[in-house]
C-alpha cells in the first residue's frame, strides 16, 4: 500500500514510462490473496482470522485502485496530451508503416502509450479470465437447480476476493477518468472514443455484470419464486444496459474483444483514438448522429429501468437471508455482498461520466431493491446494530450515493416516484441514527461550526455501554448524509420539489396517504415527542439549505420556506420542557423515539442558517417573534433543575402518578446533561444575535421578547456557584462551563450597540437588568461570580456606549440609595477607563 501511495505521489507530477512489472505485480497479488483466502476456509474458521482476511481484502481492493489509476491515468495522458491534431490515417496490415505513423509525431510516445494500454489491460484481461472461469464453474455445479441456493456451499472468499479486486481496478478507472477530465476539460472527452481498449472495457465490465447477475440470482433471490436456474440466465450480457460508449461497431460476442493486440493494429487503433479524443472542433455529422442515437437510446433505456424499480416486486428478494446477514450471520457473503454493490457503483459512476446520460443497468433494480431492504431492517432495528453491519452497509450507501448523480440526467416525470422513494428511504435511515444517538446527535453544520468544541464531552451511559457504536454510528450517518447530498446538490426541478415536499411533510408530522397519524406530540409530563422521520426531517432540511444552488432551484426553496419555519416553531413549540436536559437512558426498548433535547438543538441550529440568509429568505415579524420566544421558553426553569445520581429509565410509563402534576418533581430520574446545556445555550445565543445582526428592522417591534429572553439567559449564569447553599441539591455549572455562556451572551450585547440606530433607546433596560442581577436580586438572590462578570463586561460596556446620557441618568434617578446605583456608578468609571473612546492623542 506504502508503495502504491507514492507511485501515485509521483505519477502526479511527472508521466514516466510504465513498467510491466506493474501489472505483474498486481497479478501477483491478485493470485496470493485468492490463495491466502482458500488455506484459511481449509484450515480455521476462526471469526478473528476471518475479520483479518476481510481487512486484507479490503487492503488488495485498495492497491488495485491506486495501481489502475496509475495506469490509466498514463494511457489517458498520453492520448490526451498532443500538441496539434492528429488525423486518421487508413488502416494498414504493415506494422513497420505503424510504426512510422505514430513516430512521426514528435509529441506522441508511442512507446510508452503502448505499453501503458498493455499494462492496464493485461490486469484487466486477467480478473476478465477469472471471474469467466470461476462463472463457469458455478454454472456447471448448479446447472438444472432452483435459485435460492444454501449459501453454505459456495467458497464465498474466492468470490469476495475476485469482486474486491474488480471493485478496486473499476474505481481506479473511474478515479483516472474524473481527473483526466478535470484536468483536459469537457472539450476532450472520453465520449468519442472508438477503439480496441474499448471493446476490451466493455467486454470486461460485461463479465462482471454477469457474474453479479449469477450471484444475485443464487443467493438473493427467493427460493419459493417460480424460477428455474435457466431462467434466472435469462438476461444476455446485451440486456446489462449500454455499454461504458456504446459502440456499435464492435461486437461483445465475438472472439476479437478477448484475444491478444497486435503490436501493428494497437499502433493503428491507438491513432484513431488519439484523432478522436483530441480533434474535438473537427465538424462530422454522421458522428454526431451516431452519438445522439446513442444518447437516445441509452435515456430510453434509462426511463424503462426505472420503470421497472418504480414497479419491482420486492417478494422475489430474500429478505430472510438479507435479514441474517445484517444481524452477522454468514460474513463471507456480507463482505461479498459489500463488495459488489461498491464494485456495481463505479460502473454507474462510469458509465455516467463517459456517456453523459442515465445508463442503468437491467441489475440496477435488484441493487435498489436490496438497498432498501437492508436499510428497512436496520431501521426496524431496536437495538443498536453489530459494529460489523456498518460496515456491510457501506456498499449500499456507495451504490446510493453513485445512482443519485443519474437522476438529472432522467426524464423526471418518469423517475419521479423512484427519486420520492429513495428520498424517503433516507429520511427513515438517518433518522434511525439520530434516535440511536440520543443527546449526542447534531447536525453536519454543527460538527463543523461548533463554539463548544474546546469543552470535553459528557459520555452517557449508552455511549459507554457501547465502546466503538457511536464512532461507527457517526460515521454510518456521514455517509448517509454524502448520499442524500447528491441527490439535492443538482436535482432536476421536479425531483427537488418532491424532495422538499418530503421534508415538509416530515417536519409536520404527517405521512403521504395517512392523515389519522400525527409524528409532533406534546405528550405528558415527561414532555412531547417527535417520530425519527420528524428528526431526519430537520436534519436533511439543513443539508438543503447548505448544498441546493442555482437560481431556480434557491427559487423553489423559497417558495416553501415560510412552511418549513413554522415546522420548526411547530416541533420546539411540542417538545420544550424541563426535562430535556436529562440525559436519556435505553432501558426501554419500547422508546424508539429521538432524544426531544437532541432534536430541539437541532431545530434552534437550522433556524440560525435560516435567519442568517436574509438575501434568500426574509423573516416576517412573526418569524422574529417566535425566534426571540424560544430562550426564554427553553430555559425558565433552567434555575430549578434538580441533580440525580439514579440512572432510572425517564419513559413516561415510568413516572409516578403523584409526580406528573408536576415536571419538577420527577427530575430525579436521571442526571442532567452538562454538555448538551451548554450547546444548547450557546445555539439560542446565537439565534438572537444572527436575528439582530440580519433583521434589525424588524427586532423594535419585539423588543420586550429579547428583553425577556436574554433576561431568562442572564439568570442562568446566577447557577455557576456549586459550593453555594443555596444551589445545594440544584443543578449549576462548572466556573469554566460559565465562562464560556457568559461569552456567547456577551455578543448579544455587543450587537445591540451595532444596532442602536434602531434599539439605542431600549439599550438602557439591558442595562438595568443586568445590574440588579449582578448585585444579587435576581432569582436565585446569589449574584454573578466574579469570572462570569470579566467575561461579560466588554459587552455590558458596549451597553452603556449605546445609552445616551439621559438615560444614565434616568438609571442612576430610578436605583435611588443602594447597590444597585453604586454599581453604576462603578461600572461608568471602568468604562471611561477601559472601553470608551476619547480621540487620538
Amino acid at each position: 500500500m506504502a508503495a502504491s501511495e507514492k507511485m501515485t505521489e509521483t505519477s502526479q507530477s511527472t508521466f514516466g514510462p510504465i513498467f510491466p512489472e506493474d501489472s505483474f505485480s498486481a497479478l501477483w497479488l491478485f493470485k496470493s490473496v485468492s490463495l491466502v483466502v482458500e488455506l484459511q476456509q481449509a484450515v480455521s474458521e476462526d471469526s478473528q482470522v476471518e475479520d483479518l482476511i476481510f481487512s486484507l481484502m479490503d487492503h488488495t481492493s485498495y492497491v488495485f485502485l491506486t495501481l489502475s489509476k496509475y495506469q490509466f491515468s498514463h494511457a489517458f495522458h498520453f492520448l490526451l496530451n498532443a500538441e496539434e491534431p492528429y488525423k486518421e490515417q487508413p488502416f494498414s496490415s504493415n506494422a513497420d508503416e505503424d510504426n512510422n505513423l505514430v513516430d512521426s509525431d514528435p509529441c506522441f510516445d508511442s512507446a510508452n502509450c503502448i505499453e501503458a494500454w498493455k499494462s492496464a489491460f493485461l490486469v484487466a484481461n486477467s480478473l476478465k479470465e477469472q471471474t469467466q472461469s470461476f462463472l463457469f464453474s458455478l454454472k456447471d455445479a448448479f446447472r438444472g437447480e432452483k435459485v435460492g441456493l444454501d449459501i453454505s456451499t459456495i467458497n464465498l472468499n474466492r468470490v469476495s476476493s475476485i469482486v474486491s479486486c474488480f471493485s478496486g481496478f473499476l474505481w481506479g478507472l473511474a478515479s483516472a477518468i474524473n481527473d483526466t477530465a478535470a484536468k483536459f476539460g469537457p472539450e476532450k472527452r472520453l465520449l468519442g472514443w472508438r477503439s480496441e481498449p474499448v471493446s476490451e472495457l466493455n467486454a470486461c465490465v460485461n463479465a462482471f455484470e454477469e457474474f453479479s447477475n449469477l450471484f444475485l440470482h443464487m443467493f438473493l433471490i427467493d427460493g419459493q419464486q417460480p424460477k428455474s436456474f435457466h431462467d434466472a440466465q435469462s438476461l444476455k450480457m446485451s440486456d446489462y444496459g449500454p455499454d461504458l460508449l456504446d459502440a456499435e461497431e464492435f461486437s461483445l460476442k465475438g472472439s476479437g474483444a478477448q484475444g491478444k493486440i497486435s503490436a501493428g493494429r494497437q499502433q493503428q487503433k491507438l491513432g484513431t483514438a488519439r484523432a478522436c479524443l483530441v480533434s474535438s472542433d473537427i465538424d462530422d455529422e454522421s458522428g454526431s448522429a451516431r452519438v445522439e442515437r446513442s444518447r437516445l437510446k441509452s435515456a430510453n433505456f434509462a426511463a424503462s429501468v426505472m420503470a421497472e424499480v418504480d414497479s419491482f416486486d420486492f417478494q422475489c428478494i430474500n429478505k430472510p437471508l438479507l435479514r441474517r446477514l445484517l444481524n452477522g450471520d454468514y460474513p463471507g457473503a456480507a463482505f461479498s455482498l459489500r463488495q459488489l454493490l461498491i464494485a456495481s457503483s463505479a460502473i454507474l459512476k462510469l458509465k455516467l461520466h463517459i456517456n453523459k446520460i442515465s445508463s442503468l443497468s437491467r441489475l440496477a433494480p435488484f441493487f435498489i431493491g436490496i438497498s432498501q431492504i437492508l436499510l428497512f431492517e436496520f431501521v426496524d432495528m431496536d437495538e443498536m446494530p453489530q459494529l460489523l453491519s456498518f460496515v456491510w452497509l457501506d456498499g449500499v450507501l456507495k451504490y446510493l450515493e453513485e445512482l443519485g448523480n443519474h437522476f438529472p440526467s432522467t426524464n423526471p416525470t418518469l423517475s419521479r416516484n423512484v427519486y420520492a422513494k429513495l428520498i424517503e428511504l433516507h429520511l427513515r435511515a438517518i433518522g434511525k441514527c439520530i434516535t440511536l444517538q440520543g443527546k449526542r446527535a447534531t447536525l453536519a453544520s454543527h460538527e463543523r461550526e461548533s463554539s463548544t468544541k474546546t469543552l470535553p464531552a459528557h459520555i452517557g451511559v449508552y455511549e459507554a455501554s457501547h465502546t466503538h457504536g457511536p464512532y461507527r454510528l457517526e460515521e454510518f450517518k456521514t455517509r448517509l448524509r454524502m448520499s442524500f447530498k447528491t441527490f439535492i446538490k443538482k436535482p432536476l426541478e421536479l425531483h427537488l420539489l418532491s424532495a422538499i415536499q418530503a421534508i415538509e411533510r416530515a417536519l409536520v408530522g404527517v405521512r403521504e396517504g395517512c392523515t389519522t397519524i400525527y409524528d409532533v406530540t406534546t405528550g405528558n409530563a415527561g414532555g412531547g415527542k417527535v417520530s425519527s422521520v420528524v428528526a431526519a426531517g430537520v436534519d436533511c432540511f439543513d443539508l438543503v439549505l447548505e448544498f441546493v444552488s442555482g437560481r431556480k432551484r434557491l427559487s423553489l426553496v423559497k417558495r416553501h420556506i415560510q412552511s418549513l419555519i413554522a415546522g420548526l416553531f411547530n416541533i420546539i413549540l411540542h417538545l420544550q420542557n424541563p426535562l430535556i436536559f436529562y440525559g436519556r437512558f435505553f432501558c426501554d426498548k419500547g422508546d424508539s423515539n429521538p432524544d426531544p433535547g437532541s432534536v430541539i438543538l437541532m431545530c434552534v441550529e437550522v433556524l440560525i442558517r435560516v435567519a442568517g440568509k436574509h438575501a434568500l429568505f426574509q423573516m416576517d415579524a412573526w418569524h422574529v417573534a417566535q425566534s426571540f420566544r424560544i430562550p426564554a421558553a427553553l430555559f425558565q426553569d433552567f434555575c430549578q433543575l434538580k441533580l440525580s445520581e439514579a440512572p432510572i429509565s425517564s419513559h413516561s410509563s415510568l413516572i409516578l402518578d403523584n409526580q406528573a402534576s408536576d415536571p419538577l418533581a420527577s427530575t430525579n430520574i436521571c442526571v442532567v446533561d452538562r454538555y448538551f446545556s451548554i450547546e444548547l445555550f450557546a445555539a439560542c445565543c446565537r439565534l438572537l444575535h444572527t436575528v439582530l445582526k440580519h433583521h434589525k428592522s424588524e427586532c423594535e417591534r419585539c423588543i420586550a421578547l429579547l428583553e425577556a429572553s436574554v433576561s431568562i439567559l442572564l439568570y442562568c449564569l446566577e447557577t455557576v456557584d456549586a459550593d453555594s447553599v443555596a444551589r445545594k441539591g440544584y443543578f449549576s455549572w462548572e466556573s469554566e462551563e460559565g465562562v464560556k455562556c457568559a461569552c456567547f451572551l456577551r455578543r448579544i450585547y455587543e450587537e445591540i450597540r451595532q444596532q442602536k440606530d434602531v434599539l439605542g433607546r431600549h439599550c438602557s433596560l439591558f442595562l438595568s437588568n443586568y445590574i440588579s442581577v449582578y448585585v444579587g436580586h435576581g432569582p436565585n438572590k446569589t449574584g454573578i461570580k466574579r469570572e462570569i462578570d470579566e467575561a461579560l463586561r466588554p459587552g455590558i460596556y458596549a451597553l452603556i456606549d449605546a445609552c445616551s446620557a439621559d438615560d444614565l441618568q434616568y438609571l442612576h434617578a430610578v436605583f435611588g440609595e443602594g447597590p444597585c446605583r453604586n454599581a453604576l456608578a462603578t461600572l461608568r468609571h471602568d468604562y471611561k477607563l477601559n472601553f470608551q473612546y476619547e480621540g487620538k492623542v
